[in-house]
């Protein structure tokens, strides 16, 4: 099975363009975790047939953008041998929010496919959910590789995909962003196709009691 797009790189490309200068000018002001535990590692490892195994992050590139803490981990479809990457980021909202998938993944040789649209999910037991979608292109001799992108950001227990992020979250110190990223079988696949709803329905009700304190 064909590897998809590194998210050590896509960390990378994340955590670039001004991050640095932005931390070492106090841009984004002191941080403060409030109800966020920081415990991304604890996100579950079993989803219905999928079953997550983890990835490893350069500290190096962690510690460049202040990043707290980050899991990246690839969930394998027992069932179907699909496969899809899950990487969630907790650290200072203005680091976090600086760069989407949409902006960075052009700079691994990716073109964006059309406009990045919204994508409402629901799920059992938690407040509907808000993703940015995105259809990422890249043609090599021989090759045209689609992967599917979808991020989203998390201050308070609720995932939203805001217009203008840097200013939905200013008020937000700290806060989480997930991203997921899946090879599309080819171009005419929907942003949002029914087995990934269903892994984010399963994952999603799991999230809220690791990553925040419940009062």
């Amino acid at each position: 099975m064909m590897k998809l797009l590194s998210l050590a790189l896509a960390l990378t490309l994340v955590i670039a363009g001004g991050v640095v200068h932005g931390l070492a000018s106090n841009r984004w002001g002191p941080m403060d975790s409030g109800r966020a535990t920081g415990d991304v590692a604890a996100l579950p490892r079993t989803v219905s047939h999928w079953v997550g195994r983890d990835q490893e992050l350069d500290p190096r590139q962690l510690s460049l953008g202040s990043i707290q803490a980050a899991c990246s981990r690839c969930y394998d479809n027992r069932a179907t041998g699909a496969a899809l990457n899950i990487l969630v980021l907790y650290g200072p909202s203005g680091p976090i929010t600086v760069h989407t998938p949409d902006l960075c993944f052009p700079g691994a040789g990716y073109e964006i496919v059309g406009t990045p649209a919204k994508q409402i999910l629901t799920a059992r037991g938690v407040a509907p959910a808000e993703f940015w979608a995105a259809k990422a292109r890249k043609a090599d001799p021989g090759r045209v590789t689609y992967l599917r992108l979808l991020w989203a950001w998390n201050a308070g227990g609720q995932w939203e995909a805001p217009d203008y992020p840097r200013l939905a979250f200013c008020h937000s110190p700290m806060i989480y962003k997930l991203y997921m990223v899946q090879k599309m079988s080819g171009p005419d696949e929907p942003l949002l196709n029914e087995e990934c709803a269903d892994f984010l329905r399963g994952m999603l009700p799991g999230l809220d009691p690791v990553l925040f304190r419940q009062n």
